[in-house]
């Protein structure tokens, strides 16, 4: 997966596109940030780290920018995802319902792509091309790939958007750009518009009772396989820690981790996914992941 290339700066498309998105009602993020980072050293525990707090202010910015960096790529490959995915379920729709809501949800995570742009544009940045350092998008690519629509509802809308949500929300009432916050409030807005028809398609259609026995292994499987990624802490945290620094000894990233809370960071997000599951009935489910402690984060010297 990587980024698309840009139309030529000469063609009469790009026109068009700003058109389609102006109709959508979508604003342009332009202009310079109001801040010189998007979040505090408080979103990320950073007050804390004492090798944070013991380096020059120059390189905490560094540092701070970094991790909004991490924050905001994340943040657009999970929409350009998004259109993927939304893309994919047109394909499957089974209803002309269906057809129709996914085409207006794809409009929706266009938008989101723009913003995120937009707001890396303003950090001064431009996305990476490629996915390949990121687990977690690498890791959601794949999975609209590869399962059925009934497993990719509750995965997508069900499970992971309702992630979203709460994760959009901190970034939102976090965040000390207020053009930023604007747009993520919007975002916001979208984002529980999907993940309650997901709600609305598992309580109705129950989604999980249609999956074969090795259809629901897969997507316990895949399960497993983010929650693996939430038990680690905040890697991208202490990875632009380690970067920017010139570099940890092991030693140094487990102590890192411990002053970021690494083990409290994991085990609140273990528990908000575990409730998404639980509130959704999927009792079985959490039962299977029980089984490998999936929703038990990790001693930090296995994190490093």
């Amino acid at each position: 997966m990587s980024v698309l290339p840009p139309m030529p700066p000469e063609s009469k498309l790009h026109s068009v596109v700003r058109s389609g998105l102006k109709k959508l009602g979508v604003r342009e993020l332009t202009g310079t940030a109001s801040c010189a980072a998007p979040w505090d050293q408080e979103f990320f525990g950073l007050q804390n780290s004492l090798i944070f707090q013991g380096t020059s202010q120059e390189t905490r910015l560094q540092i701070l920018r970094q991790c909004a960096q991490d924050v905001l790529e994340e943040a657009l490959w999970i929409e350009d995802s998004g259109m993927s995915y939304t893309a994919r379920m047109v394909r499957l729709a089974r209803t002309e319902q269906e057809k129709v809501l996914y085409s207006l949800f794809s409009a929706d995570e266009a938008s989101h792509y723009i913003w995120m742009k937009e707001a890396l544009n303003r950090l001064g940045v431009s996305p990476k091309n490629e996915v390949k350092g990121n687990p977690f998008t690498t890791f959601l690519a794949q999975t609209i790939e590869s399962h059925p629509p009934e497993a990719l509802v509750f995965l997508i809308q069900v499970f992971l958007e309702g992630w979203g949500i709460h994760r959009y929300s901190d970034m939102m009432h976090a965040t000390q750009d207020p053009a930023l916050r604007e747009t993520l409030s919007a975002i916001l807005q979208d984002e529980a518009r999907h993940h309650g028809s997901g709600l609305v398609f598992n309580r109705e259609s129950q989604l999980l009772k249609q999956l074969s026995v090795p259809q629901k292994a897969a997507l316990v499987a895949t399960l497993r396989t983010f929650l693996q990624m939430v038990r680690v802490g905040p890697q991208s945290t202490l990875k632009a820690i380690d970067e920017i620094t010139g570099g940890l000894t092991r030693s140094q990233k487990i102590q890192t981790l411990r002053e970021l809370n690494g083990v409290q960071h994991s085990m609140s997000r273990l528990t908000l996914l575990r409730d998404l599951l639980l509130q959704e009935k999927a009792n079985d489910l959490v039962e299977e992941l029980e089984r490998t402690n999936s929703f038990t984060p990790l001693p930090l010297e296995e994190c490093v």
